[in-house]
């Protein structure tokens, strides 16, 4: 696997424009230049798409915070396989289990390009033990994300693999976004989608298709558009808004 990539004179410029913008949660309100030396010691870095951010089991010195670009955590199994934990995007700390644990949890690896701040353990847990805002915003980021994977877990136990394709597009939905063309603004390999909805390659292409068919959902270059959302809500048991 690859290590990190230091950022370049260019790289350093694009994301200090970013890393300063107020709208990057939890740590937005540092951001901002009167507030920048609370950030002090940061290290700025680009990483290219499959670039490991940290791995699992690697001693916790610090939390990323994504400021473009998006990654997804992974945990190593007992059978030797990467699952999916979740999936970050911009604004997203990733590292915080240095909270509990004196190494990484999971491994952080890019799914496309992108730039993060590095922030020190030691400046962090300064930064939230002086500041209850941010301390309170990071919490209701942290309660987010084990919401998500609780659900994730309830409906692997509850749903069949139908349902929870249906579902995990919904997410993906809501989480990321569309793009200019109307389709999931994720750049999520076929076999990445079928691990986080814990069904296989073969399955999940069958109901692809089965949803394409049903004209639920288009494809195109490994790129979906959610056509009927009404019926994607049915199918996955989800409520109506």
């Amino acid at each position: 696997m690859s290590k990190k990539k230091k950022d370049t004179a260019n790289v350093s410029v694009a994301i200090h424009k970013d890393c300063f913008k107020a709208t990057i949660y939890p740590l937005g309100e540092f951001c901002r230049e009167e507030h920048a030396i609370l950030l002090d010691g940061r290290q700025l870095y680009r990483f290219e798409k499959d670039d490991i951010l940290f791995r699992e089991h690697e001693t916790a010195n610090g939390v990323f915070c994504l400021g473009s670009g998006r990654a997804k955590l992974i945990k190593r199994g007992h059978d030797g396989r990467d699952h999916i934990v979740r999936l970050a995007k911009p604004g997203d700390v990733l590292g915080i289990t240095l909270f509990t644990s004196a190494t990484y949890t999971t491994s952080a690896v890019a799914l496309d390009e992108v730039q993060a701040c590095y922030i020190s353990k030691v400046n962090f847990l300064q930064i939230f033990a002086a500041h209850p805002r941010f301390a309170m915003n990071l919490m209701r980021s942290v309660a987010r994300d084990i919401g998500e994977v609780e659900k994730r877990i309830a409906g692997v136990c509850q749903k069949t693999a139908r349902q929870r394709v249906a579902e995990i597009l919904l997410m993906l939905l809501n989480r990321y976004g569309i793009d200019q063309y109307q389709y999931l603004d994720i750049p999520l390999p076929l076999k990445d989608l079928a691990n986080f909805s814990c069904t296989s390659c073969a399955t999940l292409s069958r109901l692809l298709s089965d949803f394409k068919k049903k004209d639920l959902i288009r494809v195109k270059h490994h790129k979906i558009k959610l056509v009927q959302l009404d019926r994607l809500i049915q199918i996955a048991k989800l409520p109506a808004n």
